[in-house]
């Protein structure tokens, strides 16, 4: 490292299972190093700048993690002691909250909970002993600093949590729906579908509108982070307002002004509501168009395009789920010839009855749920598009 220069940290970004190739490929487009994909995670190398550029620019990270420490303990004493030498003074101000989570597995702790009150006591007793007595206070789910521990044995990993809450959370959500789904998910689908702006993109079933809103901030260049009103490193005492403000005008300024069409529709009147109330909180609505209709019985909007749903289901009756999926098969062959559809489910047993065979299939994690993302190729040609009005 050259003198002066900014100093390097090995990150780790995580992410969903399924998703860490096409977070690798994010963090290399913005300038990450070393980029190592892991299970549901990426590393990295890069400055105080690159940390921010992750944070509000990357679409299918959930949490970008800064090492501070490794420690070795033999008992929980030494786990106390090795953690009250880290000098926390120096990474956060006394007028902050924090919070700790701790995972992993040692013989020394029961459980992740007993451990992180020993953490507890020793960034308090750190404040304690340079400010006359006084501490921080803990905020289990607003904290400012978000402090990680990995627990391996008798080792540990220390460390920040540079997002504070989950960078899914992208802050256009003001109407969550009936089932939301992650914006992380949702912008690594479209990533997958290859859309790129060019055709029609189509949500049949859009519920709260995740999808339409990720594919019309890709197709715009808009941040992920742009609508975030806070981030973790903001309240770090090394925190750069000008940097980071630098790097949040750059990516301002390479937005665009799209000029293609983004359509979602939905049967149920109140997800419906719940959609375009998102879409307006994300300065969309001149851009995505919604219409109340039933997929099963309305025309399609266009000759060709692209479609991605997440259709619904109803956990106790499992014939209406399979009834459910032979309609959608059903309308797909008669109405959607020259289309790209692309189908989310968590319902493994019904998207057998679509009475379709998809062209690839690629699992998921949904939160606990296991999903399979399918892609159904209806038609091979070329089609002049004719939108809906």
């Amino acid at each position: 490292m050259k003198e002066n220069s900014a100093p390097d940290y090995n990150l780790t970004i995580t992410t969903l299972f399924g998703l860490e190739e096409v977070l690798a490929d994010e963090v290399r487009s913005i300038g990450g190093r070393n980029v190592e994909i892991q299970n549901r995670a990426v590393k990295c190398t890069g400055d105080l700048g690159f940390i921010y550029k992750c944070n509000f620019l990357l679409r299918t990270a959930i949490k970008v993690l800064k090492p501070i420490k490794r420690i070795r303990f033999r008992d929980d004493d030494s786990y106390y002691k090795a953690l009250a030498k880290i000098d926390w003074t120096e990474i956060f101000d006394i007028d902050n909250t924090f919070s700790f989570h701790v995972s992993g597995q040692s013989p020394i702790f029961n459980n992740t909970l007993y451990a992180a009150f020993k953490a507890k006591d020793a960034v308090v007793d750190c404040f304690k002993e340079a400010h006359d007595g006084k501490r921080p206070n803990i905020d289990t789910k607003f904290a400012n600093i978000s402090i990680g521990i990995y627990l391996n044995n008798y080792e540990a990993e220390v460390y920040l949590n540079s997002s504070g809450d989950s960078l899914h959370r992208r802050g256009y959500h003001k109407e969550a729906g009936f089932a939301p789904l992650s914006e992380v998910l949702a912008a690594g689908i479209i990533h997958f579908t290859k859309w790129n702006g060019g055709k029609l993109f189509f949500d049949p079933m859009c519920g709260s509108g995740t999808f339409v809103i990720e594919a019309a901030m890709l197709a715009s260049k808009l941040p992920a982070g742009v609508f975030r009103s806070d981030f973790s490193f903001t309240y770090w005492r090394d925190y750069d307002a000008n940097l980071f403000e630098t790097i949040r005008t750059s990516a301002l300024k390479r937005t665009i002004e799209y000029e293609g069409k983004i359509l979602g529709r939905d049967i149920e009147a109140e997800a419906l509501e719940a959609a375009r109330a998102n879409i307006t909180h994300a300065m969309f609505d001149d851009l995505i168009r919604t219409k109340r209709a039933d997929f099963l019985t309305d025309d399609a909007p266009a000759e060709t395009g692209i479609m991605v749903m997440n259709p619904p289901y109803n956990k106790k009756i499992q014939s209406q789920n399979e009834k459910l999926y032979s309609e959608i098969g059903t309308k797909l062959k008669h109405s959607y010839a020259g289309w790209e559809v692309y189908i989310l489910t968590a319902d493994l047993d019904s998207i057998k009855h679509i009475g379709l065979k998809p062209t690839w299939k690629k699992k998921f994690f949904n939160g606990p749920l296991e999903a399979l993302l399918l892609r159904y190729d209806m038609f091979k040609g070329k089609h002049n598009q004719r939108f809906e009005k």
